[in-house]
């Protein structure tokens, strides 16, 4: 996944003028100058915001704790390929996706034994020890070492804010229809489709559609269909699925997979005329910045419309809101010692190998990672007499898109890094999430009241203060088992990328299909096609490998 992404941080550009006067004073940007005379860690990554980080509030907060700057080279899996087989791997750092990327640097000698510098890494030892003893006993290249630990560490499961699914809608429209009960997946096209009809195109006369979706991050299968897992209580295990903590109960190819559902729902939506034509080609980036302006009506993703949920909108009863269907399961990671198969490593060969621990060892600590969302105390937030963590009036600005700031210069550095902490792992000083969102909001320093009209008028709807306190109150949320998979052979890996050059594209000319015979004829051929490729044969190694990893994870849960 985040990301997540993936995660639901958010990762400094310039502020607006009226607060430039105070740009630094307030967790600002600020590049180190000529030259850059700090030392740079250069991090080898699939994450993050490309090139070097001389220009955002990480710039400062890493600068004043560490003493260092952050450079970030992207790579793609073309370019990791060649790397791996070139036998050096350029810069400090090595973030990967999978575990197979970290066992094959591993093998080829390439990545730093964490284990012959635990002195250096007190805060990576005394946290994280699960995740290491997982790479140690298996994704170690054939060695005794750990060589990488994971990110997404979670200790508790979250008890408010979001679970960063959804679905959500335009809660104004939603109002607007009287608030109706939707008890299927499939009964948010109707919904949609009214909002369509009595709301066209915005005050800019763009149009506005009840779905908008984007292909540029299909890989196995098409993701934007796939959003169907995860309001069904299930999730995708390669191609399996795999029905809330349980076995595996089918793959994504069967007649009744929830991917089909998926792929029906958009093909429903786009004989509705409810689906933007644009879906088919366009980017995530152009995805989001059409969210961004309230130009879609359906997102399963709470953090893909927050530039419209403005505090000037809010405070109008504008903006998205979570509005789960009656039927909805949702899948929760729930507490995860390992963390995912989002990896972090140290390069062997680094030229800054010190200066890569102690980053590494900060985001494995507690204020580091706090500090890593937030800031510095007494600029964004800060601690009451009580030792309460509460917003400061910049830092409840930014959070709330009420000043106009880059990604980059918001919580979480922009979700540039999949991060060793869960973002909702609690402090155990202060006693709160690190994301903030049980902190305290003071309306008298904030300027605002602690609750939008939109929010309190969701609250009073939906018996509820918070998205986990409402599914939790549905129990409706399935707390999945920590179930680590081996490493992906590179055999596999092939397949998978074969088997995806057909399931991808072809799902979305099922989507688009003319009518349901089409359809359906679109949807035999790409069984064949895939199956033909090989699918049969990666479906049996996750099989095998799901149930190891069920009895695998068992072991590290401390």
């Amino acid at each position: 996944m985040r990301v997540k992404k993936m995660s639901a941080a958010v990762f400094a550009g310039v502020f607006c003028a009226a607060l430039a006067a105070n740009v630094w004073a307030a967790g600002g940007s600020q590049s180190q100058g000529a030259g850059g005379a700090l030392p740079v860690v250069q991090m080898f990554s699939y994450m993050g915001v490309k090139g070097l980080q001389d220009n955002t509030y990480l710039t400062k907060v890493l600068a004043e704790d560490l003493g260092i700057q952050l450079e970030n080279t992207q790579y793609t899996t073309d370019l990791l390929m060649t790397t791996l087989a070139s036998g050096n791997i350029p810069g400090d750092i090595f973030c990967v996706q999978q575990y197979n990327y970290v066992d094959n640097a591993i093998r080829a000698g390439l990545l730093y034994n964490l284990d012959d510098a635990k002195a250096k890494l007190p805060n990576l030892y005394a946290n994280f020890a699960a995740s290491l003893a997982y790479y140690r006993d298996n994704v170690n290249g054939g060695t005794t070492g750990a060589y990488a630990f994971a990110s997404g560490i979670t200790k508790t499961p979250p008890t408010v804010g979001t679970l960063n699914n959804g679905p959500y809608t335009r809660w104004d429209y939603y109002k607007e229809l009287g608030y109706p009960e939707i008890v299927e997946f499939e009964d948010y096209l109707d919904v949609l489709k009214k909002m369509q009809d009595a709301h066209p195109v915005n005050a800019d006369g763009q149009r506005q559609y009840g779905i908008i979706a984007f292909t540029d991050w299909d890989g196995m299968v098409a993701s934007s269909p796939s959003i169907a897992l995860g309001f069904t209580g299930k999730r995708d295990i390669g191609f399996l699925e795999v029905e809330g903590n349980g076995p595996a109960i089918g793959t994504v190819l069967d007649d009744t997979s929830a991917y089909k559902r998926g792929l029906k729902f958009l093909f429903r939506a786009n004989q509705m005329g409810i689906l933007d034509p644009a879906s088919v080609s366009q980017t995530y980036a152009e995805y989001n910045a059409k969210m961004n302006a309230g130009r879609g009506f359906f997102s399963p993703w709470a953090w893909s419309f927050q530039g419209f949920n403005s505090p000037e909108n809010n405070a109008q009863g504008i903006g998205y809101r979570l509005v789960p269907f009656k039927n909805q399961k949702m899948v929760n990671a729930g507490v995860n010692y390992i963390g995912s198969s989002w990896s972090w490593s140290a390069v062997k060969n680094a030229k800054n190998l010190d200066k890569a621990l102690a980053f590494i060892d900060w985001l494995a600590s507690y204020d580091g990672a706090w500090t890593f969302f937030n800031g510095h105390k007494g600029e964004r937030w800060d601690l009451d007499a009580n030792g309460e963590p509460y917003y400061t009036k910049l830092g409840w600005d930014i959070k709330t898109f009420a000043v106009n700031v880059p990604d980059t210069d918001r919580f979480g550095v922009g979700g540039a890094l999949a991060v060793p902490f869960a973002e909702q792992i609690v402090h155990p000083v202060y006693k709160r999430q690190i994301n903030g969102a049980d902190w305290i909001q003071k309306p008298e320093i904030t300027g605002a009241s602690a609750l939008s009209p939109i929010q309190a008028d969701w609250q009073r709807v939906m018996g509820a203060s918070s998205d986990v306190e409402l599914f939790y109150k549905r129990n409706v949320i399935i707390e999945a088992t920590l179930a680590p998979l081996a490493p992906l052979p590179d055999n596999i890996q092939s397949i998978n990328t074969r088997v995806g050059q057909v399931i991808a594209p072809m799902s979305w000319q099922a989507i688009l299909a003319k009518d349901e015979a089409e359809f359906e004829a679109i949807w035999k051929n790409m069984v064949t096609e895939a199956k033909g490729r090989g699918f049969d044969q990666s479906v049996q190694w996750y099989k095998d490998a799901w149930a190891q990893a069920l009895v695998i994870g068992s072991k590290y849960m401390y």
